[in-house]
């Protein structure tokens, strides 16, 4: 098997491809042709590594040539070095615009032509290797994806309950889980990771699998607790933001825990926050024992709720619209215009409303949502 580069000289001149093949044919594949027709079968046929192409070839100009070259999807990225008699700037301006590499005018220095060959072979290699880890990186990323996939929630247990996940990359850093504690009870619990990416996926596997382990999901700051317990070894140097509440249908009595999580809202005639002043500190910060002495520990508070509730992360209130507002500022009224629709469509509303205030629907943060109707 010949594992030696291969370049294409396209040049009308035997001359030209005779010097070439004597300067490179002993560490090169060289290959030849000294028409245009030929030249490009060869380059779909041999797929070079690199191709020397003379800028005036009878049948067709190099400008041309390279045209159809970069059209090509599998062979566009093969490097072009022009060789040609023409020094007018606005020739050479033109070959780089039209994607060439690399210039060298005739006669050339043979010494040089060999140093800017072994060039542009050694940056095609790393760009190759390069393309093909960002593909195994895509592939890693996407099997990522189907894996946070799994360990959030596919449905809502009932039509009281709805929910949006919108990472901002292909996997992200936003978790949330719904548990059944028993009929019409059920626990909530959203979080966001400090940073992005697969770093913040993987810290979200964490907390499903903590929760999972906790045997107190019935008594939100003992998980929180728990949690932060174990994050203070595995979030290396990440926090966590987090909200837990028991949400009971039956009695409309939410009984909550917070660790630096932003506020719910509370939908009803008018549009108001849960009061959470007694909230402790992100996960995963300090110690459950610092944070008793700091009076920054996770403790329960309950309240009785009759209305829509709005759990989310911080990516929902802090996404910046074209002149530099935070969509927090018109959450009350669009809140307001949603009051009276089932859980699925006020997540519709709000979710349209916050494309239409950013003017498309890339964001610079994750986006969860949670609607829970306890009225």
């Amino acid at each position: 098997m010949n594992s030696k580069p291969t370049v294409l000289v396209i040049d009308d001149y035997k001359i030209i491809i005779a010097l070439v093949e004597k300067l490179l044919g002993k560490d090169f594949n060289l290959i030849s042709a000294m028409t245009a027709k030929e030249g490009l079968k060869l380059i779909e046929e041999k797929l070079p590594d690199l191709i020397l192409l003379d800028v005036d070839i009878p049948d067709m100009s190099g400008f041309e040539i390279i045209k159809i070259i970069k059209e090509k999807p599998f062979i566009k990225d093969i490097p072009v070095i022009f060789l040609t008699g023409r020094t007018k700037a606005e020739d050479i301006i033109s070959g780089f615009e039209l994607g060439a590499v690399d210039y060298i005018n005739k006669p050339f220095n043979l010494k040089e032509l060999r140093l800017r060959v072994d060039t542009h072979i050694k940056l095609k290699k790393y760009q190759d290797m390069l393309k093909k880890r960002a593909l195994e990186i895509e592939k890693e990323i996407k099997m990522a994806k189907t894996i946070q996939a799994k360990i959030m929630p596919l449905t809502p247990p009932n039509k009281k309950i709805s929910f949006l996940y919108k990472p901002m990359y292909l996997i992200g850093g936003d978790f949330f889980d719904i548990i059944e504690i028993s009929e019409n009870i059920y626990g909530i619990f959203i979080s966001d990771v400090s940073g992005h990416g697969v770093p913040a996926a993987l810290i979200t596997s964490m907390l499903k699998s903590l929760i999972k382990e906790c045997k107190e999901l019935n008594n939100p700051s003992a998980l929180l607790k728990y949690i932060n317990d174990r994050m203070l070894e595995l979030a290396a140097g990440n926090f966590i933001t987090a909200f837990y509440g028991i949400f009971d249908f039956n009695n409309k009595v939410v009984t909550f825990s917070n660790a630096g999580h932003p506020a719910p809202f509370i939908i009803k005639d008018d549009v108001d926050i849960v009061n959470i002043n007694k909230k402790g500190l992100p996960l995963g910060i300090y110690s459950n024992i610092t944070l008793s002495t700091l009076g920054k520990e996770y403790v329960n508070t309950s309240i009785k709720i009759d209305s829509k509730v709005l759990l989310y992360t911080d990516g929902l209130i802090e996404t910046i619209s074209e002149t530099g507002e935070y969509f927090e500022s018109i959450m009350p009224e669009v809140l307001k215009k949603a009051k009276d629709l089932t859980t699925k469509d006020m997540i519709s509303h709000i979710y349209n409303s916050l494309i239409n205030f950013r003017k498309n629907d890339e964001f610079d943060d994750d986006i969860c949502m949670i609607v829970v109707d306890l009225s």
